[in-house]
């Protein structure tokens, strides 16, 4: 017997281009009160409310602001 739920694929629901945007402006704001600079790493990963904000590379944060 399986446990119930095993093998069941979970569906991610889409976001929309403002809750991205908003996530991305408040991991940028969150980089920026701790670090005091807005050049993170090229593969930095923010986390902001448990969900993880990757950065690919310094001129994606730059194009947020």
């Amino acid at each position: 017997m399986d446990p119930e739920g095993e093998g069941v694929a979970v569906a991610l629901a889409r976001r929309s281009q403002s809750d991205r945007w908003a996530a991305n402006l408040a991991a940028a704001r969150q980089f920026h009160a701790r670090e005091g600079h807005l050049q993170p790493a090229r593969k930095h990963i923010e986390t902001v409310d448990g969900e993880e904000c990757q950065r690919s590379n310094n001129s994606a944060l730059s194009e947020i602001l």
